[in-house]
C-alpha cells in the first residue's frame, strides 16, 4: 500500500498469535467515500482506509516487523481492520463534517 502525504492517526492494538500477545503498533489513514451519483465525469469509486504497522513488541522487546507479518498465524487483513477500528476508522472512512448541515440549518431557524 502506497503511504499517503497527510498525517495519520498512531494506535496500539494486542493482536494474539501463537498464544502469545503481541502488542502491534501502527499509522492509520482515513479512506474517503466515493461519489457515485450526479454527472458520471465527476463520479469516483470508494479510497478505502489504510493501516500500516509500524511497530511490534512481545513481552518488552521489539519484533522485526516484516518477519511478524510474514507468520502464518498472522492475517494482515484483520490486523488491518483491528488498526482502522483502533483509530475509530472502523468503517475505513474519515466521514468529516455533514455535507447537508447547511442545507438542513435553512430549517431551524425560529
Amino acid at each position: 500500500m502506497a503511504p499517503r502525504r497527510r498525517n495519520g492517526t498512531t494506535v496500539t492494538v494486542t493482536y494474539t498469535a501463537n498464544e502469545d500477545e503481541y502488542e502491534v503498533m501502527g499509522t492509520c489513514f482515513p479512506g474517503t467515500p466515493g461519489r457515485t451519483s450526479g454527472d458520471p465525469d465527476s463520479c469516483y469509486p470508494d479510497e478505502p482506509g489504510e493501516a500500516e504497522v509500524t511497530d511490534v513488541t512481545l513481552d518488552g522487546h521489539h519484533v522485526n516487523v516484516e518477519e511478524f507479518l510474514a507468520m502464518d498465524e498472522v492475517d494482515e487483513e484483520e490486523l488491518q481492520n483491528m488498526l482502522l477500528e483502533a483509530a475509530d476508522f472502523g468503517c475505513g472512512y474519515d466521514e468529516g463534517p455533514d455535507p447537508d448541515a447547511a442545507y438542513d440549518s435553512r430549517f431551524d431557524r425560529d
